[in-house]
């Protein structure tokens, strides 16, 4: 009688019990217009797999969950992972990796070491490329006459307005009640970067020279507009219900508005008739959602119209005598 020997079977205990590689797959994600995101991902031992493609996501953060999701459904389940990210300290990542690690089993989400420097070099090389500036931009498409506008805030403890007024008058405001613990400690920032993203959003189809006395939110609206995901410090970006919080999207307008946008410091209170009327567009919204500013509704608005249209007023009359005194000096000389 002759035996056949055979291979023993392998259970899923045996499988199991081996000593599973960790997996380096260092992932970037790249921003485009409308709420889009593009990714390349790649695996550290072998070069030639990648993940490459375009998804919609709220914000950066979950953009890369979503990546994250597809990776682990491709990959050996017993594999273990570790995801390569380059993000800033207040990603909402860091805040919950907790909840990130329940999600995606056997995975862990770092920042890249030193060792990692070529392999996420190599995923943010596989991008596409920022669009040409042949490619038709926010420039391309101005339709109407450009426009000056200043843009302040107001903060009184927990209640904040945000105001911006136009060179022809047009205007907005609005009344924020804030917690410190979400929006962090420079309140007066994060209400200027608001009003400034308000008017680049409501003034379409031209090119605005913002004005703003508040230097740190000046230089922050500059870092979105060169492409840096950096927010006020303490600033929280998660919010109820994965809605993005609203400097995720002022970030995003002003980077894809750049190209019409000229956004500068000015002091205040210096008399300047546009920095004068938002800053009092401000303090109205302030006063108001506060509660002590004995105004209704009507009234409210009503006194908004009536302190945009007087500054504007004064700010066209005052360019108005300027350029009378310049062609005067030109004529006699």
């Amino acid at each position: 009688m002759t035996s056949v020997l055979t291979e023993p079977a392998v259970t899923a205990h045996d499988r199991w019990a081996q000593v599973r590689p960790i997996r380096r797959i260092a992932v970037a994600v790249g921003v485009e217009d409308g709420g889009l995101f593009t990714f390349h991902a790649v695996d550290g031992d072998d070069a030639a797999l990648t993940w490459s493609g375009t998804l919609r996501a709220a914000t950066a953060d979950a953009a890369l969950l979503d990546v994250f999701v597809r990776i682990r459904v491709e990959v050996d389940p017993l594999d273990r992972i570790r995801f390569l990210v380059d993000l800033p300290r207040g990603s909402l990542l860091w805040l919950h990796q907790d909840e990130v690690r329940a999600a995606l089993p056997r995975c862990t989400v770092q920042g890249p070491g030193p060792r990692d420097g070529e392999l996420m070099a190599t995923a943010t090389a596989g991008l596409p490329p920022e669009p040409e500036q042949t490619t038709p931009t926010d420039a391309d498409r101005i339709t109407l006459p450009a426009l000056t506008v200043a843009a302040d805030g107001s903060v009184r403890g927990k209640f904040s307005g945000s105001g911006w007024l136009a060179s022809d008058g047009q205007y907005g405001l609005n009344g924020r009640v804030d917690s410190k613990r979400v929006i962090g400690r420079r309140a007066s920032m994060v209400a200027e970067l608001r009003a400034i993203d308000d008017a680049v959003l409501r003034l379409n189809g031209r090119h605005l020279t913002i004005f703003c006395d508040n230097s740190y939110a000046v230089s922050m609206a500059r870092k979105w507009m060169a492409g840096q995901e950096v927010m006020p410090e303490g600033y929280r970006t998660e919010r109820a219900e994965g809605k993005p919080a609203g400097l995720v999207v002022a970030q995003r307008r002003l980077r894809l508005n750049k190209s019409r946008l000229d956004i500068r410091w000015t002091p205040s209170h210096q008399g300047e008739p546009l920095n004068e009327g938002a800053d009092a567009l401000a303090r109205l919204a302030s006063r108001y959602v506060k509660g002590d500013s004995g105004l209704s509704a009507a009234e409210y608005r009503q006194r908004a119209g009536g302190v945009a249209e007087a500054f504007a007023a004064e700010f066209q009359r005052s360019e108005g005598a300027g350029a009378n005194r310049q062609a005067t000096a030109a004529a006699n000389i």
